[in-house]
């Protein structure tokens, strides 16, 4: 018998959930104090490397002048013997530590990098191979054996990696010197660069802006000069976004050509549609030896797993003209003005070069995003991510992708209705209906190929054998601002869910008479209203194109970005 009677049960039912509240408060505080040592101490270990380098520059003769070399010069130099790979490293470890004063790119350096340039140092380039020499950058995800990939998330941390990746394995046995990691995104599910562990990337043309993700360390680091080729992934578009923002060049590959094996498992999990590791460049030419070399007969077959499809370089070189397609607005979010007049200086770029460009009109691709996209990456409610961060500091960007599709679908479709005027991609996100049992993963994948089958339709109907495109409708957007970020990702993330190869290159930068036009752009909901806010202040902001073409044709692709980089040099003097 409770004192008191009704009260005093009350009174003690309110101390037990006082209490079990109390206890739960309680031990997440003691769990975020944990995390934060344990990030602090990864921080400490990583930066033991900054200071390992620094000390070997301060004793070394370092030649700054050839980091500004185009690829092809370098690669030339290195297999002449007129270049030898441990000076080529410590130029970029000097130029790189440099970028990240300024960017925050960098995660580490690898340990290895010295020993091994001083060992190619002895070989002869005709001994190893085309990368000889060469200085690679890797995201972080990239597996390195005796280290940890842990995407910015705490509870990956000093889980390291047996062995190395494939695609390390390949670049090594190519001659290539891996010699820093780069910063990524939370968990790779966001396209700002920005995690609890190693902080937020910049943009290396405007620092206050983001540097695009979640590849956003490499497109940062390149972007400002400090590597020549790197290797990231694209799930969405987190090669070719930051390629986009930060003026690189950058492939995305068709699915399982090039080996993700062994690298951080995050984004693995998600199989309909395939991350894809693939490079990042100064140039066309620095992709354009990643696959050629990548994709040799001795070094395609490392992985068993992938296509035994080998670089057909007459393919690459073949002379006939091509028929192109060409879009600026995919029926989702209307491209700024400054994308816009991209990719009609591309097309024309390309027209002058004898190729015929036509109007290409990809089908549904709004029913794409709320059908296809977005039911097959936040497939399981967001749930693994949930269960993955959830005794970690989280991304704000990405604890409201986490909130949003954990939510019931009938309370996003009320939100979607009472908070008119949304955009339709905003309504989109909001009324996405996930798959939830195996019967509806199997209608999806049915509704997968049929669309897959509805584009290649439309594609062959116009004899194609590329087509160019905005590789994202606006530009980097300021430092914490990048909440409806996810607006424009259809223009690379169609080509995700198509597995078709696509790469960006640069074509223009951001102009006055651009920033003056945005006066006309459309300003009647949300998703207008944030990138008229977000583009104020962009002059001179990279612009890149987006260039695709059919699966397992990546020859063709090069061989357009290479006509069109060309063309567009052309253009400019």
């Amino acid at each position: 018998c409770f004192p008191g009677g009704g009260l005093g049960l009350l009174a003690s039912c309110a101390v037990v959930v006082l209490t079990i509240l109390g206890s739960s408060i309680l031990y997440r505080r003691r769990t975020m104090t944990g995390v934060r040592e344990k990030i602090r101490l990864r921080q400490s270990k990583a930066k033991e490397t900054f200071e390992n380098v620094k000390s070997v520059l301060q004793k070394s003769k370092v030649d700054t002048w050839l980091v500004d070399m185009p690829f092809a010069e370098i690669q030339e130099k290195l297999q002449k013997g007129q270049l030898k790979p441990s000076q080529v490293l410590l130029a970029f470890q000097a130029k790189a530590l440099q970028v990240n004063e300024d960017l925050n790119c960098i995660t580490e350096f690898i340990t290895d990098a010295q020993s091994r340039a001083e060992q190619l140092d002895a070989v002869s380039p005709s001994e190893v191979g085309p990368l000889y020499g060469i200085p690679v950058s890797l995201k972080e995800v990239v597996g390195l054996q005796g280290n940890d990939c842990h995407a910015g998330c705490s509870f990956l941390i000093n889980k390291k990696m047996c062995e190395d990746s494939i695609v390390v394995k390949m670049l090594k046995s190519l001659g290539a010197v891996p010699f820093c990691r780069t910063n990524v995104s939370q968990g790779q599910m966001s396209l700002s660069c920005n995690n609890p562990v190693y902080g937020e990337t910049r943009n290396p043309i405007q620092r206050h802006r983001t540097s695009g993700g979640s590849s956003g360390g490499e497109g940062a680091l390149i972007g400002g000069g400090g590597s020549v080729l790197g290797v990231g992934c694209d799930l969405g578009g987190s090669i070719r976004v930051p390629s986009h923002f930060c003026g690189t060049v950058g492939v995305k590959g068709t699915p399982k050509r090039i080996s993700g094996a062994g690298s951080c498992p995050l984004g693995q999990e998600i199989v309909t549609v395939s991350e894809v590791y693939g490079p990042l460049g100064r140039d066309v030419d620095a992709v354009l030896a990643f696959y050629s070399s990548m994709l040799s007969p001795s070094v395609c077959t490392m992985d068993p797993l992938i296509l035994p499809l080998p670089w057909r370089n007459e393919l690459y070189t073949k002379a006939s003209p091509m028929r192109i397609g060409f879009y600026t607005h995919d029926g989702c979010v209307l491209p700024v003005p400054a994308v816009v007049r991209a990719v009609h200086l591309a097309k024309s770029v390309l027209t002058q070069l004898g190729h015929t460009v036509v109007e290409f009109n990809p089908p549904d691709v709004l029913k794409a995003l709320e059908k296809l996209l977005l039911p097959i990456v936040c497939g399981d409610k967001c749930q693994t991510l949930k269960e993955n961060l959830s005794n970690d500091l989280v991304d704000p960007d990405l604890k409201e992708t986490i909130s949003l599709y954990s939510s019931p679908l009938w309370l996003r479709k009320l939100y979607s209705k009472l908070s008119n005027p949304l955009h339709p991609v905003s309504k989109a996100c909001l009324n996405t209906k996930l798959p939830g049992s195996v019967a509806n993963w199997w209608k999806l994948n049915e509704e997968l190929e049929a669309y897959s089958r509805k584009f290649v339709k439309e594609w062959q109907s116009l004899s194609l054998d590329g087509v160019i495109c905005p590789p994202f409708p606006y530009t980097a957007w300021p430092l914490d601002n990048g909440e409806k970020s996810l607006l424009g990702v259809m223009y690379t993330g169609l080509y995700n869910v198509l597995g078709y190869p696509c790469g960006v290159l640069p074509a223009t930068v951001v102009t006055a008479d651009d920033v003056i036009s945005m006066k006309q752009y459309p300003n009647s909901n949300d998703g207008d209203k944030y990138i008229q806010q977000i583009t104020v202040g962009s002059e001179g902001l990279p612009i890149g194109v987006q260039c695709v073409a059919l699966p397992y044709q990546e020859e063709t692709l090069l061989r357009i970005m290479k006509q069109l980089e060309t063309g567009l040099r052309e253009h400019k003097m």
